[in-house]
């Protein structure tokens, strides 16, 4: 538990290893992911720029050199540098989170220097966790083990004017009362964000209504899949 009676979330590759040995997908090696990317880029950066809509890798997160049978492309530096320069385009940048860069063990304003020089960087995830990969927790940005001022003097070297999105919000443990209001083992809900409860099966739609994009030019487009776990242990 955190700051302020949050629950603060932490990824621990032991505690889901049953999940890791999984392989949904086989064995996917690294090759054959970036051949996927690829192919994928090639196609859509085209269109992206005849739309004037700037598409916005996020990293992977976690971070893990090989997750679920899948090796992962894009865990540090050198794989999110490789994609941008797979379909050189002014439309083909990042989601720059720092969160993940610091997970993954990187010197994160040195990232951030070389993508902002090249003007790269269209959003980014101000987060900070303490530990890396295989095991980190999300924590108050003043509290982790990145340099978040060093960040944000990087930043503006770099001159960025985007945003700077908190990312993962905490979830609320408990009242003045000291109850949890969402119940048991549930998630509360705030007006910016939806959080799974036990009696929502539904939230991914009801994540997708609130977060509908509505089409207007020069629009940063974000696709992100993120899985982690929700350390509720105080």
């Amino acid at each position: 538990m955190g700051r302020g009676g949050v629950y603060l979330t932490t990824f621990d590759a032991e505690r889901i290893q049953g999940d890791l040995d999984d392989r949904p997908a086989g064995e996917v090696s690294a090759g054959e992911v970036w051949s996927r990317i690829a192919y994928f880029y090639e196609w859509i950066v085209p269109v992206a720029e005849q739309a004037r809509v700037r598409l916005a890798t996020h990293p992977d997160d976690p971070p893990m050199a090989c997750y679920r049978g899948v090796r992962q492309a894009l865990v540090g530096f050198e794989g999110l540098k490789r994609l941008v320069d797979l379909v050189p385009s002014p439309y083909n940048g990042l989601l720059l989170c720092l969160g993940c860069m610091q997970e993954a063990g990187e010197d994160v304003p040195a990232v951030i220097r070389y993508f902002g020089q090249w003007n790269k960087i269209f959003y980014v995830h101000f987060r900070n966790v303490t530990g890396a990969v295989p095991r980190y927790r999300e924590v108050f940005p003043n509290e982790g083990d990145g340099d978040m001022v060093a960040n944000l003097r990087a930043l503006q070297e770099v001159g960025y004017q985007g945003y700077l999105v908190p990312d993962h919000n905490f979830g609320l443990a408990v009242t003045a009362s000291g109850r949890n209001p969402a119940g048991p083992g549930r998630w509360a809900t705030s007006g910016a964000s939806c959080r799974r409860s036990a009696s929502s099966p539904d939230f991914p739609s009801a994540i997708a209504e609130r977060t509908a994009v509505r089409p207007r030019k020069d629009l940063t487009c974000n696709w992100e899949i993120s899985r982690t776990t929700c350390d509720q242990d105080p």
